[in-house]
């Protein structure tokens, strides 16, 4: 019975068909894409090596990262005197 329903009308038939597989490949296609945004989001705290990474607020990117200033890391002082 469920046979006869389907294939009483075969133009309806393929465009429920067609609407299922396009249906299928959007959800593939944004679990790629999620699964992309994931990966890339990751990637460069996967390549850091260390327990603690200190940067500089400036810093917008890790990729571009600022330097901190001289008077902010001591470099440029004198040595303490004993």
């Amino acid at each position: 019975m469920p046979w006869l329903q389907l294939s009483h009308c075969r133009a309806k038939l393929l465009a429920a068909v067609a609407g299922i597989i396009v249906a299928d490949l959007l959800m593939w296609v944004q679990l790629g894409f999620r699964a992309a945004a994931i990966d890339s989001s990751l990637y460069i705290h996967g390549q850091l090596r260390g327990e603690l990474v200190v940067v500089n607020p400036q810093t917008e990117q890790l990729s571009a990262a600022k330097a901190f200033p001289a008077r902010a890391t001591g470099a440029g002082s004198r040595p303490p005197r004993s």
